[in-house]
């Protein structure tokens, strides 16, 4: 299992680099890069020897992540480390050598964050490790565990990897109904192309009393089963019309009605919902204008911020 939550949170990262950015700023760490960045996952072995060296007893330093961030004339390499337990005596002479070897290798400013998993990761991460250079004490700066952003920003951005965060770290534990639901509609929220990844980890990461609940759920949230019958529905409807057209109806039809439940679902655990809020959500068949309220719920403060 630490494995899988450290593979989790590796990927997690690459895939949205700036979300490190966001990581940093809770931390109180502003880099001044500006509203103009660009950003690169740069080369993550930091070892400092050539690579055609065989040499098997010199020991390589690769560490998890290296991110190199650029903006308003200023250069910054962020080592991303991930931990699952205490660190061990190892990191405390690999941890200063990536920061120098980035450095030099980037040719910019380089600093160290820890992604702590654990609170015992946290709290053996955030000590400051002695260099013996006057003045040079590196003290990593350790996000993870108690730090993460508990909601997404404004234009809802990281709600997937956010949500899925918190469940590594164990500080969302999808006990209960509610929770599911908010974790999948996150879930859902990614590019296409991470949803199904995103899910594995999900699945793998809960305790097995939940997991039976969760995949029941997902038949329903993430595979979109219950268009079966409203695509059936449709045909038979349409086959006078002609079959094309009925699929899509049928299809239509379903994605709204599935959605609507599930925004409804959703809205109903952060705020109450009115009546006539209720009645506009049902009657809408528009699916995609249905898919437009999830993503604000997200993010929403209040119901004005959903439907605005």
């Amino acid at each position: 299992m630490p494995k899988i939550r450290h593979e989790a949170v590796v990927e997690i990262l690459q895939n949205e680099p700036e979300l490190v950015l966001s990581l940093l700023e809770c931390l109180g760490m502003h880099l001044g890069l500006g509203s103009r960045i660009t950003m690169a996952i740069a080369d993550s072995n930091l070892s400092d020897r050539d690579a055609a060296d065989e040499d098997e007893h010199v020991r390589g330093l690769f560490s998890d992540n290296v991110f190199v961030f650029e903006g308003d004339g200023r250069r910054i390499a962020v080592i991303a480390e991930v931990q699952t337990a205490r660190p061990d005596d190892e990191r405390s002479l690999s941890w200063p050598a990536y920061v120098a070897n980035a450095r030099r290798r980037n040719r910019c400013d380089a600093l160290l964050m820890v992604f702590a998993i654990t609170k015992d990761a946290a709290r053996g991460s955030a000590k400051a490790i002695h260099t013996g250079h006057p003045g040079w004490d590196l003290i990593p700066l350790v996000s993870g565990i108690g730090l993460t952003p508990g909601t997404p920003s404004d234009d809802g951005r990281f709600a997937a990897e956010l949500v899925l965060l918190r469940v590594i770290t164990r500080e969302l534990t999808l006990s209960t109904h509610d929770a599911r639901m908010f974790a999948l509609t996150a879930i859902r929220s990614a590019p296409p192309e991470r949803i199904e990844r995103y899910t594995r980890y999900l699945k793998a990461l809960v305790p097995a009393s939940t997991r039976g609940s969760l995949e029941t759920l997902m038949k329903t949230v993430l595979k979109d089963d219950f268009i079966d019958g409203w695509i059936a529905q449709g045909l038979a409807q349409g086959r006078a019309q002609g079959l094309a057209q009925g699929r899509a109806q049928g299809l239509a039809q379903g994605l709204a009605q599935g959605r609507a439940e599930m925004l409804l679902d959703l809205l109903e655990m952060r705020f109450s919902v009115p009546e006539d809020i209720r009645k506009r959500i049902e009657k809408c068949n528009d699916a995609n204008q249905i898919k437009t309220w999830h993503k604000r719920v997200l993010a929403a403060t209040s119901l004005k911020d959903v439907f605005a």
